[in-house]
């Protein structure tokens, strides 16, 4: 929504602590908001024929995903079908910048992994590294333990392509994954499902991790 900060200027500030009173400025604001949303449609429905394309990012405080395809109008031109962002818990805020930037990869393709199917999924990041993740090997001894194992392992299940892009190609991702919603202590920002739909199972023994 274009300058949707400064239409919703007003209401942001009713989120300090203490601040709560409702005028006819904000509630002419909430208005201009819904207005905008009918007439910017951002979201696009999904064509199950065609590939995916998924933007990750991570930050130190939280990750974001956006899926997209092709658009039917516009050729060549992407288009947003859903978006993602999940607030990271202090263990995980202590993760080295490639275990974040995979459990961005991770959380969007467990988010989605209805939609996706075996449809081809190129993954576009800023974090180089992840385009060799196929390289590791999934053995007892050489390759990844832990959470790193299981994210090969549901990685490998999807047809995936992984493209590395500069940090200013990658903006929406990025928004989303430094966006922390301030009002409550919500792990999952989406409205599609709840945080369990990609949390995490730690080993009980904590090995390898």
């Amino acid at each position: 929504m274009q300058g949707y900060a400064a239409k919703v200027a007003c209401l942001t500030e009713l989120l300090k602590k203490g601040n709560w009173r409702w005028t006819e400025e904000h509630q002419g604001a909430f208005e201009a908001v819904k207005k905008s949303l009918l007439e910017n449609v951002a979201l696009h429905i999904i064509d199950h024929k065609k590939p995916f394309v998924l933007k990750t990012d991570a930050s130190g405080t939280a990750v974001g995903a956006v899926l997209e395809q092709e658009s039917r109008e516009r050729p060549g031109v992407l288009q947003p079908v859903a978006f993602f962002s999940r607030k990271l818990t202090e263990s995980q805020r202590k993760w080295s910048a490639t275990e974040l930037e995979t459990y961005a990869v991770v959380s969007g393709l467990s988010k989605w992994s209805g939609y996706i199917g075996s449809q081809r999924v190129t993954v576009r990041t800023d974090h180089r590294a992840l385009e060799h993740w196929s390289r590791d090997r999934v053995e007892t001894n050489s390759g990844p333990s832990g959470r790193r194992a299981r994210w090969h392992l549901l990685l490998s299940r999807f047809n995936l392509v992984v493209e590395y892009v500069p940090g200013p190609q990658n903006a929406v991702a990025d928004a989303l994954s430094r966006w922390v919603y301030p009002a409550a202590d919500l792990e999952d920002v989406s409205i599609h499902g709840s945080a369990k739909d990609t949390e995490e199972i730690e080993p009980v023994s904590g090995k390898g991790e």
